[in-house]
C-alpha cells in the first residue's frame, strides 16, 4: 500500500479522479423535469423540435408583458378577454442540455396570412425537427434567421412526459380559468 508521501511530486494521475460525464446515472438519480419555459428560443442556444403530433397543443395563452409570463386561458375566458389573449400552436423543443421548452407560435390571420416573424420561427421550428438549429432576429428583413449546428452533435433526450403533463408544469401557477382571475379582473379594469 503506497501512501501519498510515496509519491514524487506532480506525479498524481489527476485522470483517475476526474468525474465522468454521467456521474448521476452511476449514482442512481434522474434529472427531472420540474421547470419547462414557454417562450421563443433563447439567443445563440441550439435547439431541436420534437416533430411528433402530440407534442404540438392549441391553446389560448395570456401574455404578461410586465412579468415576463405567459398564462394558459381557457377558451370561455379568452372569450372575455378578446384581442389581449392570442391562439398559438404550442411547439415541444429541446436545447442542448436537454431542457424542454414549448415554443408559441400565433395562428395565422383570419385571412390566412402568418406575421413574418411567425411564419420564419415556424420555419426554424420544422428545419429543427431534423436539426440542432439557432435563430436570431434579423431586423432589416424582419424575420428570424435559422443558422444549423455544423458539429456532430449528440442526439437529444427527449423527455418522457406527456405534452399535457409537460404543459401542465409549464403553467404550474399560471392558469386563468374564471372571470375572478387576477388577470382577467385587471385586464377589465375592475382592480
Amino acid at each position: 500500500m503506497h501512501d501519498s508521501t510515496d509519491r514524487k511530486a506532480g506525479s498524481l494521475d489527476i485522470g483517475a479522479y476526474r468525474i465522468n460525464q454521467s456521474y448521476g446515472d452511476t449514482l442512481g438519480s434522474k434529472k427531472l423535469v420540474s421547470h419547462v419555459a414557454v417562450g421563443k428560443p433563447v439567443k445563440g442556444r441550439f435547439f431541436q423540435a420534437n416533430a411528433a403530433t402530440e407534442n404540438k397543443v392549441d391553446v389560448y395563452i395570456y401574455e404578461d408583458k410586465l412579468e415576463s409570463t405567459f398564462h394558459l386561458v381557457s377558451p370561455a375566458v379568452s372569450d372575455i378577454l378578446g384581442g389581449l389573449v392570442r391562439a398559438v400552436t404550442l411547439h415541444l423543443a429541446i436545447d442542448r442540455a436537454n431542457n424542454p421548452f414549448l415554443i408559441p407560435v400565433p395562428f395565422p390571420a383570419e385571412s390566412g396570412q402568418r406575421n413574418p416573424w411567425h411564419q420564419s420561427l415556424l420555419n426554424a421550428i420544422q428545419i429543427a425537427h431534423q436539426h440542432w438549429v439557432r435563430i436570431e432576429s434579423d431586423k432589416s428583413a424582419g424575420v428570424y434567421q435559422v443558422y444549423e449546428a455544423q458539429g456532430d452533435l449528440q442526439p437529444p433526450i427527449w423527455p418522457t412526459l406527456t405534452m399535457d403533463e409537460l404543459v401542465g408544469i409549464a403553467f404550474s401557477g399560471r392558469v386563468i380559468d374564471g372571470v375572478n382571475h387576477p388577470k382577467v379582473q385587471s385586464a377589465l379594469g375592475r382592480v
